[in-house]
C-alpha cells in the first residue's frame, strides 16, 4: 500500500493520542503534561510526522511519569507507523507495553505496524487483545476490518528472468 495512502488512513482513524488526555477514556487531564510531548502530539495529529517524532522523543528526555511516558510511546509507534518505519513502530510500542501500562491504543497501533509490515497474524492477536480490554472500540474494529482485508488480497509477484 502506498505511504500516502497509509498516512491519510491513519490520520483519519485518529490513531495518534493526545498528550494530555488520559490512555483509555481520551477525555481526563493529565496536569502538567510536557508541552514538547503535547506539540509533538499536535504535529503528529496533523500530519506532520517528523516534527511530531521530534518533539516526542526530545519531551521523552525529560523527567515524566511512566504513564506519560507510556502514551507518548504509543504515539512514537503511531507516528513511525505513519512515516513508514514499521519496525521503529513496534519496538516503541513494546516499550510502552513493557512499563505496564497495557492499554487497547497501544495494541491497536501495534497491530497497524503490524499489519503494514504484512505480519497479519501479529496484527490479529494485537487486535484480539487490545478488544478484550475494550470490546466496544470502533478504531480496533476498523483495523480488525483493514487485517481482515489484507489477509484476502491476492499477493502478485513479478519476477525478471
Amino acid at each position: 500500500m502506498p505511504l500516502y495512502i497509509v498516512t491519510i488512513l491513519l490520520l483519519w482513524l485518529g490513531f495518534v493520542q493526545p498528550a494530555w488526555t488520559d490512555t483509555d477514556s481520551g477525555s481526563t487531564f493529565v496536569v502538567g503534561a510536557d508541552p514538547d510531548l503535547s506539540a509533538g502530539s499536535v504535529a503528529l495529529q496533523g500530519g506532520r510526522f517528523e516534527e511530531g517524532i521530534r518533539l516526542t522523543l526530545k519531551g521523552l528526555q525529560r523527567t515524566i511519569s511512566p504513564r506519560q511516558r507510556a502514551t507518548a510511546m504509543s504515539n512514537l509507534c503511531a507516528g513511525y507507523t505513519m512515516s513508514g518505519d514499521y519496525d521503529a513502530a513496534i519496538a516503541q510500542c513494546n516499550e510502552a507495553l513493557a512499563l505496564g501500562y497495557n492499554t487497547w491504543r497501544i495494541y491497536n497501533n501495534r497491530a497497524l505496524a503490524y499489519m503494514f509490515k504484512g505480519q497479519l497474524e501479529a496484527a490479529q492477536d494485537d487486535v484480539d487483545t487490545g478488544l478484550s480490554m475494550n470490546p466496544d472500540s470502533k478504531k480496533l474494529r476498523q483495523v480488525q476490518q483493514m487485517v481482515n482485508v489484507r489477509a484476502l488480497t491476492p499477493r502478485v509477484i513479478i519476477r525478471d528472468e
